[in-house]
């Protein structure tokens, strides 16, 4: 199962766990004020994240953008002409492929919720039921969605409805495989359920951004700043 959590069992956890709390505490220093991110509607962050895959966050939220503006809600998307979709969202880059990813998710949520009566005023495109939900039968509701991995549905939970998932994006998987945490070729699947086996579920949002934000200002793909690195003491690269 995708969203199988306990699934993994990484050799040497023990070691692991002490080397990801070291790793909060110095960024928790480094970014004593933690800024979460603005919370969208559960469906508005799936389809925004979906847009995100492969490009950056400007160009995936001017996708993001046109597309509201030129459907303003998912019922007239989920009947909307493909090609227009594609029109739309181009800016956000991979088009076609995007919106058959849309337009699927649509498809699937909507059947889902008319066929269990879970209809938000009249309309069945919405994730409000994942609220009900465990956050592993969350992930496996999710990814269960063609074009929806670990990392889009865990950005869903987290951000959307404060379900302690931990979305691994670039700049988190490059820091985490640098410090030794989690292998090079391991794939995106399995690291998530490395790290839910090695984090809590209070400290998984924090240090999701803060790995961003570091992954951005310090920890570069291409010349990193390790003189200015707070965390290099366990680093391997």
């Amino acid at each position: 199962m995708a969203g199988n959590i306990k699934k993994a069992n990484p050799p040497n956890e023990s070691a692991l766990k002490k080397r990801v709390k070291s790793l909060i505490k110095n960024l928790d220093e480094f970014y004593p004020v933690f800024k979460p991110k603005k919370r969208y509607d559960p469906l508005d962050e799936l389809v925004l994240t979906i847009l995100s895959q492969n490009t950056n966050d400007n160009n995936s939220f001017e996708g993001y953008k046109r597309l509201k503006s030129r459907f303003p809600t998912w019922d007239k998307v989920a009947r909307a002409n493909p090609n227009t979709i594609e029109k739309a969202i181009s800016i956000a880059g991979l088009a076609p492929t995007k919106t058959k990813y849309i337009k699927g998710v649509l498809d699937g949520i909507g059947a889902d919720n008319q066929a269990k009566n879970r209809l938000e005023k009249g309309s069945p495109y919405h994730l409000n039921h994942l609220k009900e939900m465990t956050l592993e039968k969350s992930l496996d509701y999710l990814t269960s969605f063609k074009g929806v991995g670990q990392k889009t549905a865990a950005c869903v939970l987290a951000f959307s409805l404060d379900m302690p998932s931990f979305p691994i994006d670039t700049h988190v998987r490059r820091i985490l495989v640098r410090h030794g945490i989690i292998p090079a070729n391991m794939t995106a699947e399995n690291a998530h359920h490395v790290m839910y086996r090695l984090t809590i579920p209070d400290e998984r949002y924090r240090f999701h951004m803060s790995l961003i934000r570091y992954g951005r200002d310090i920890c570069h793909a291409r010349n990193p700043e390790c003189d200015k690195c707070v965390i290099k003491r366990n680093c391997e690269y």
